[in-house]
């Protein structure tokens, strides 16, 4: 099973992103959001690293954390489970998703192959229900099976108790590969903010990278707030359609994006459905997704630039009928993007 090693980072910068891209009615986001959105990218489990490349250090030194990955199989369930300091924890986590995330595979049997595991690592363990016991660098990496179904909640939450944590303590758990593949971060401290932050993207101005080329059909919004750098209502067509128009750096992976869409509105996988692929009359080319949840269904086109992603997410608060994707393909066919 080939895996792609995607890019993720602490729990409480998901959740900031995840209002910035999907809610631009939010109240404008602070300097130090804005900085975690620009960390949230570049991380695999870990935290923001010092500019000669080490792990940032915990503000408290005694403070643990626990990494893990769960694989949910036919028969069995998988967990890959790192425990220790923070800060070991920190300077550990890519080389724990390297061995166990980015190239792990399973058998035709569904049992995991562990050949790759350099012979160094390998540990004895008496305990029950492990099948291998890991000490990567002091990082002490178990792994175990169980039967299928698990209660996920349930496992991460005996997990909180070991750290001393309460069951609604923040948590990062990101599901993917169709919900049998889950990445699991808890710690009992957030890291030092006294690193390096990078800069954190700028809001751009409208008229800065875009013709709009609007027919009668829609207007610009007078404001918008949050990160959005514009937006467009629709006249004369009911019930009203509102698009938001937002700008994201093109080292964003796609995955991050979409994901929160997802997360969002409680649907998983739009990869998995081909875009529509629309070419404007400006030789540019669209990619239009529409994502459908329970109660509400969107669609979002995206243009990708040399160096930044542009996006036009278009929704009405409830279910789009089929009448609206075309409207949306005549609005995106006359955008021009003049800096890409």
């Amino acid at each position: 099973m080939i895996k792609k090693l995607i890019v993720l980072a602490c729990f409480i910068a998901v959740f900031i992103i995840t209002a910035l891209i999907l809610k631009t009615s939010q109240p404008p986001l602070s300097e130090q959001e804005l900085n975690n959105l620009s960390t949230v990218v570049k991380q695999v489990f870990s935290r923001p690293s010092q500019p000669d490349g080490s792990a940032a250090q915990n503000q408290q030194s005694d403070a643990k954390s626990i990494l893990a990955i769960i694989y949910i199989r036919p028969n069995s369930t998988w967990f890959f489970k790192a425990t220790g300091n923070t800060a070991l924890i920190d300077a550990q986590s890519r080389e724990f998703a390297r061995l166990f995330l980015d190239e792990l595979t399973f058998d035709d049997n569904n049992y995991p192959q562990l050949t790759h595991i350099p012979p160094k690592y390998i540990t004895d363990s008496n305990e029950p229900m492990r099948i291998a016991s890991y000490n990567i660098n002091d990082m002490q990496v178990a792994v175990s099976k169980l039967p299928t179904p698990q209660d996920i909640d349930a496992n991460i939450n005996r997990w909180k108790n070991q750290l001393g944590l309460s069951p609604d303590a923040p948590q990062f758990v990101k599901y993917q590969d169709n919900n049998t593949t889950v990445l699991v971060r808890l710690d009992q401290s957030v890291p030092s903010t006294k690193t390096s932050s990078p800069k954190p993207p700028q809001k751009e101005n409208l008229a800065d990278f875009v013709e709009l080329n609007l027919s009668d059909n829609w207007q610009i919004q007078d404001t918008v707030s949050g990160m959005a750098s514009g937006g467009l209502i629709s006249q004369g067509i009911s019930p009203k359609l509102e698009v938001s128009i937002l700008r994201l750096p093109a080292n964003v992976p796609q995955e991050t994006i979409f994901g929160i869409w997802e997360e969002r509105l409680g649907v998983n996988n739009t990869q998995a459905t081909p875009p529509l692929e629309l070419s404007s009359r400006h030789n540019q080319t669209w990619q239009i997704y529409q994502l459908t949840g329970e109660q509400q269904s969107i669609l979002i086109g995206m243009h990708q630039g040399k160096t930044r992603y542009t996006f036009f997410r278009l929704g009405n608060g409830g279910m789009l009928d089929g009448s609206v994707l075309a409207q949306f393909e005549a609005l995106l066919s006359n955008v021009k993007i003049t800096q890409e």
